[in-house]
Protein backbone atom coordinates (compact mmCIF):
# COMPACT_ATOMS: atom_id res chain seq x y z
CA UNK A 1 0.00 0.00 0.00
CA UNK A 2 2.42 2.27 0.77
CA UNK A 3 4.55 1.94 -2.19
CA UNK A 4 1.52 2.82 -4.17
CA UNK A 5 0.91 6.24 -2.42
CA UNK A 6 4.84 6.51 -3.17
CA UNK A 7 4.53 5.48 -6.89
CA UNK A 8 1.50 8.02 -7.05
CA UNK A 9 3.30 10.76 -5.55
CA UNK A 10 6.31 10.30 -7.51
CA UNK A 11 3.97 10.44 -10.73
CA UNK A 12 2.91 13.67 -9.37
CA UNK A 13 5.72 15.46 -8.45
CA UNK A 14 7.16 14.31 -12.19
CA UNK A 15 4.33 15.82 -13.69
CA UNK A 16 4.39 18.95 -11.67
CA UNK A 17 8.02 19.21 -12.54
CA UNK A 18 7.65 18.38 -16.16
CA UNK A 19 4.79 21.45 -16.13
CA UNK A 20 6.96 24.01 -14.68
CA UNK A 21 9.93 23.51 -16.68
CA UNK A 22 7.35 23.77 -19.83
CA UNK A 23 6.20 27.25 -17.96
CA UNK A 24 9.82 28.01 -17.79
CA UNK A 25 10.33 27.51 -21.40
CA UNK A 26 7.04 29.14 -22.30
CA UNK A 27 7.65 32.22 -19.61
CA UNK A 28 11.47 32.38 -21.41
CA UNK A 29 9.52 32.26 -25.07
CA UNK A 30 7.67 35.02 -24.27
CA UNK A 31 10.18 37.08 -22.34
CA UNK A 32 12.34 36.81 -25.68
CA UNK A 33 9.64 37.97 -27.90
CA UNK A 34 8.55 41.03 -25.53
CA UNK A 35 12.75 42.08 -25.81
CA UNK A 36 12.45 41.82 -29.57
CA UNK A 37 9.30 43.70 -29.81
CA UNK A 38 10.94 46.13 -27.00
CA UNK A 39 14.09 46.42 -29.88
CA UNK A 40 11.51 47.12 -32.46
CA UNK A 41 9.92 49.96 -30.55
CA UNK A 42 12.96 51.55 -29.61
CA UNK A 43 13.98 51.44 -32.92
CA UNK A 44 11.18 53.10 -34.29
CA UNK A 45 10.78 55.91 -31.53
CA UNK A 46 14.55 56.50 -32.01
CA UNK A 47 13.49 56.79 -35.64
CA UNK A 48 10.46 59.26 -35.25
CA UNK A 49 12.70 61.56 -32.47
CA UNK A 50 15.43 61.79 -35.57
CA UNK A 51 12.95 63.05 -37.98
CA UNK A 52 11.78 65.65 -35.23
CA UNK A 53 15.23 66.56 -34.54
CA UNK A 54 15.67 67.55 -38.28
CA UNK A 55 11.63 69.20 -38.38
CA UNK A 56 12.79 71.33 -35.57
CA UNK A 57 16.22 72.30 -36.96
CA UNK A 58 14.07 73.07 -40.18
CA UNK A 59 11.53 75.15 -38.23
CA UNK A 60 9.05 72.39 -40.40
CA UNK A 61 6.47 72.81 -37.56
CA UNK A 62 3.49 70.77 -39.66
CA UNK A 63 6.12 67.76 -39.54
CA UNK A 64 6.58 68.26 -35.76
CA UNK A 65 2.52 68.13 -35.64
CA UNK A 66 2.23 65.12 -37.12
CA UNK A 67 3.78 62.96 -33.96
CA UNK A 68 1.40 63.85 -31.50
CA UNK A 69 -1.72 63.22 -30.34
CA UNK A 70 -4.69 65.23 -31.36
CA UNK A 71 -4.91 65.96 -27.25
CA UNK A 72 -0.95 66.64 -26.86
CA UNK A 73 0.41 68.15 -23.81
CA UNK A 74 3.55 69.51 -23.71
CA UNK A 75 5.10 71.52 -20.81
CA UNK A 76 8.18 73.25 -22.10
CA UNK A 77 10.82 75.22 -19.97
CA UNK A 78 9.45 78.78 -18.58
CA UNK A 79 6.00 78.55 -19.68
CA UNK A 80 3.06 77.03 -18.90
CA UNK A 81 1.94 73.68 -20.79
CA UNK A 82 0.37 73.73 -24.03
CA UNK A 83 -2.81 71.19 -24.39
CA UNK A 84 -3.77 70.02 -27.97
CA UNK A 85 -2.82 69.96 -31.27
CA UNK A 86 -4.34 73.82 -31.84
CA UNK A 87 -2.41 75.23 -28.72
CA UNK A 88 0.72 73.77 -30.59
CA UNK A 89 -0.07 75.56 -33.42
CA UNK A 90 -0.90 78.78 -32.17
CA UNK A 91 2.85 78.72 -30.18
CA UNK A 92 4.12 77.77 -33.68
CA UNK A 93 2.79 80.73 -34.97
CA UNK A 94 3.78 82.68 -32.26
CA UNK A 95 7.82 81.95 -32.26
CA UNK A 96 7.96 82.27 -36.00
CA UNK A 97 6.50 85.82 -35.73
CA UNK A 98 9.38 86.46 -33.04
CA UNK A 99 11.78 85.16 -35.20
CA UNK A 100 13.02 81.29 -33.50
CA UNK A 101 15.59 79.56 -35.49
CA UNK A 102 16.88 76.60 -33.61
CA UNK A 103 20.55 76.50 -33.87
CA UNK A 104 21.28 72.66 -32.55
CA UNK A 105 18.53 70.55 -31.00
CA UNK A 106 19.18 66.82 -29.51
CA UNK A 107 17.90 64.45 -26.75
CA UNK A 108 19.31 61.02 -26.12
CA UNK A 109 17.24 58.39 -24.31
CA UNK A 110 17.96 57.15 -21.12
CA UNK A 111 15.31 54.23 -20.68
CA UNK A 112 12.19 53.33 -22.44
CA UNK A 113 9.44 51.07 -21.48
CA UNK A 114 6.11 50.08 -22.62
CA UNK A 115 2.79 49.33 -21.18
CA UNK A 116 -0.52 48.42 -23.27
CA UNK A 117 -0.13 50.72 -26.07
CA UNK A 118 1.93 53.47 -24.58
CA UNK A 119 5.69 53.56 -24.54
CA UNK A 120 7.43 55.39 -22.05
CA UNK A 121 10.76 57.39 -22.46
CA UNK A 122 13.01 59.43 -19.86
CA UNK A 123 16.03 60.84 -20.89
CA UNK A 124 17.84 64.07 -21.62
CA UNK A 125 17.94 67.30 -23.57
CA UNK A 126 20.15 70.17 -25.72
CA UNK A 127 19.01 73.04 -27.62
CA UNK A 128 19.87 76.15 -28.82
CA UNK A 129 17.93 78.94 -30.57
CA UNK A 130 18.08 82.47 -31.31
CA UNK A 131 15.14 84.98 -31.70
CA UNK A 132 15.13 88.39 -34.24
CA UNK A 133 15.89 89.93 -30.46
CA UNK A 134 18.89 87.98 -29.09
CA UNK A 135 22.51 88.45 -30.35
CA UNK A 136 23.61 85.68 -28.89
CA UNK A 137 22.16 81.89 -28.92
CA UNK A 138 20.33 81.05 -25.86
CA UNK A 139 21.19 77.06 -24.79
CA UNK A 140 18.70 75.71 -21.86
CA UNK A 141 19.12 71.63 -21.55
CA UNK A 142 17.97 69.09 -19.09
CA UNK A 143 16.11 66.04 -19.04
CA UNK A 144 12.67 64.53 -20.63
CA UNK A 145 9.64 62.56 -20.15
CA UNK A 146 7.54 61.88 -22.72
CA UNK A 147 4.52 59.36 -23.18
CA UNK A 148 4.06 57.73 -26.89
CA UNK A 149 0.65 55.93 -27.70
CA UNK A 150 0.13 53.73 -30.86
CA UNK A 151 -2.94 55.39 -32.77
CA UNK A 152 -5.52 53.09 -34.95
CA UNK A 153 -3.14 53.01 -37.84
CA UNK A 154 0.08 51.24 -35.32
CA UNK A 155 1.73 55.01 -35.45
CA UNK A 156 3.44 56.38 -32.32
CA UNK A 157 2.40 59.62 -31.52
CA UNK A 158 3.63 61.92 -28.54
CA UNK A 159 0.74 62.61 -26.34
CA UNK A 160 2.68 64.10 -22.94
CA UNK A 161 5.95 65.42 -23.10
CA UNK A 162 7.34 67.48 -20.56
CA UNK A 163 11.27 68.83 -20.81
CA UNK A 164 10.94 70.35 -17.03
CA UNK A 165 9.65 67.43 -14.60
CA UNK A 166 7.24 69.74 -13.17
CA UNK A 167 4.02 69.09 -13.44
CA UNK A 168 1.43 66.16 -13.69
CA UNK A 169 0.07 64.88 -17.25
CA UNK A 170 -3.25 63.83 -15.54
CA UNK A 171 -3.46 67.48 -13.85
CA UNK A 172 -7.22 69.05 -14.68
CA UNK A 173 -7.86 73.11 -15.32
CA UNK A 174 -4.67 74.57 -16.08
Amino acid sequence: MKSRHLGAIFVLLLSLSLLTCGQKQDNQKQSAAAEGDLKEIRATITQISQRMEQAVLANDYETQLSFMADDVIIDPPLEPPIRGKAAVQERNARAQQEGVKFRSFSGATEDLWVSGNRVYERGTWGMSFTTNTMKQPFAPYGSFFEIWTKDGTGTYRIQYLIYTLDMNPYETGK
